[in-house]
């Protein structure tokens, strides 16, 4: 099977500016939603994957991830430009979390960031979608037909890097 690591996609000068209220707020500190505010222009892009930090997605995204996993939870984040009274509403997503996932030959840094993410095939395959969480940092990983669900919706605001898969004795 074939895993994609999902990134947010640097679009300077295209994407609005989203702020979350208190940006060391985490998932299980909010019962349903979080807050933030943004300043909304109609001539830039309202993506569908934002990394703030948290990661943010749109509600399109959100439901085809709970078609492909079910036991995903989500916490709504409301953005807010005050003064042109608007407000979007994005998708704050609690992905299944492992490291078990990892395969030995994973490079690291000389900081010890991951440099080459390399997901062990059988372990991955009970999922569609996970999250491996590594010193404070969130790499997320989808299935092959989960990237071709996202892609063929022509969804913004994130690119997909193939990742390794290797059986655990390769």
């Amino acid at each position: 099977m074939k895993y994609f690591q999902l990134k947010e996609a640097q679009l300077t000068g295209l994407r609005n500016d989203l702020h979350m209220r208190d940006p060391r707020q985490k998932f299980d500190e909010i019962y349903v939603s979080a807050t933030g505010r943004v300043n909304y222009d109609e001539r830039k892009l309202n993506p569908d994957f934002v990394s703030i930090p948290p990661i943010v997605v749109s509600d399109t995204i959100k439901r085809l991830f709970k078609d492909y996993q079910a036991d995903i939870e989500a916490r709504a984040v409301y953005f807010n430009d005050i003064e042109q009274q608007k407000q979007f509403v994005y998708w704050w997503l609690e992905l299944p979390t492992t490291r078990e996932c990892l395969h030995e030959k994973t490079t690291y840094g000389a900081r010890g960031e991951i440099t080459e993410l390399v997901i062990q095939a059988e372990r991955a395959k009970m999922y569609h979608i996970f999250q491996i969480k590594h010193q404070n940092q969130y790499y997320w990983v989808i299935n092959l037909a989960v990237a071709e669900s996202l892609l063929r919706r022509g969804l913004s605001g994130f690119i997909l890097e193939e990742v390794r898969s290797l059986m655990y004795n390769e």
